[in-house]
């Protein structure tokens, strides 16, 4: 729409993703591909993040302490970093990595590891593992927003890695990619048959033109030149005849008739 930059890849079957490299160059320029705004609905290539009956995000801090934080109501990055800081604020702290993607937590509250339990959210967050260094270490999360081509290619290399590795969440994933694919080839397939029948349309008019011009210049191009010339010659004789005869005519006077 001319209102900014749009970066994409061709590269089937593969992540894409822009992240920052210590500054914030991406996000001000629009092109970071996770931010504050990332709808957590689109994590994990569309499969999101755990809702029903699902357990929380479980932080064991530094202090040996340990903090079930609830997502349920979650929609964007930010709530989830708003949520993670509302629980020890300013000692418990959640932002934005500062290289890369992801969410980084950093604990202030001891000297023990910080950990993020490997259960459905910890891993949907990219935050599952562990820490074990000092207060100002930061756990760093994984970049669970990237992207990938659109296409068909794309699903079917998707599909083959799927098929290798037993991932039954990313056969489901690309299962709906198939169905939608499929819904947008009958869409195009519908639009390519109306041009055709425009374009079959448009060829039989130039096909009745193209008869109706080659009869008029057969009319006057395609002659029989003998016959012609055997009837431009009569007429000739015809006018020369008649001349002599108009002539003849006008050399009469009264006195030829007494």
């Amino acid at each position: 729409n001319g209102q900014g930059i749009f970066i994409s890849s061709r590269l089937s079957g593969s992540n894409f993703s822009i992240g920052e490299n210590g500054g914030d160059n991406a996000t001000q320029l629009g092109l970071r591909s996770m931010t504050a705004d990332s709808l957590l609905n689109n994590f994990n290539l569309g499969n999101g993040i755990p809702r029903e009956n699902s357990a929380p995000l479980i932080i064991t801090r530094r202090d040996g302490s340990t903090a079930e934080i609830d997502l349920q109501q979650a929609a964007t990055v930010q709530d989830v970093l708003d949520a993670i800081n509302a629980v020890d604020p300013g000692v418990l702290v959640a932002s934005l990595n500062t290289t890369g993607n992801g969410i980084a937590l950093v604990d202030g509250s001891g000297t023990g590891p910080l950990t993020v339990t490997d259960n459905a959210m910890g891993t949907a967050l990219g935050l599952a593992g562990s820490n074990t260094g000092g207060p100002t270490d930061a756990l760093i999360g994984q970049d669970v927003n990237p992207t990938q081509p659109e296409g068909i290619l794309n699903l079917l290399v998707g599909l083959e890695k799927a098929v290798r590795s037993n991932d039954l969440a990313a056969l489901q994933r690309l299962a709906n990619g198939l169905d939608q694919e499929a819904a947008r080839f009958a869409v195009v397939q519908g639009g390519v048959g109306i041009q055709q029948q425009q374009l079959d349309g448009i060829s039989n008019v130039l096909a009745d033109r193209h008869i109706t011009i080659q009869g008029q210049l057969e009319s006057l191009i395609d002659v029989d030149y003998a016959e012609t010339i055997t009837q431009f010659t009569a007429q000739q004789q015809a006018m020369q005849a008649y001349l002599q005869v108009a002539g003849q005519s006008q050399q009469l006077l009264l006195l030829n008739y007494l």
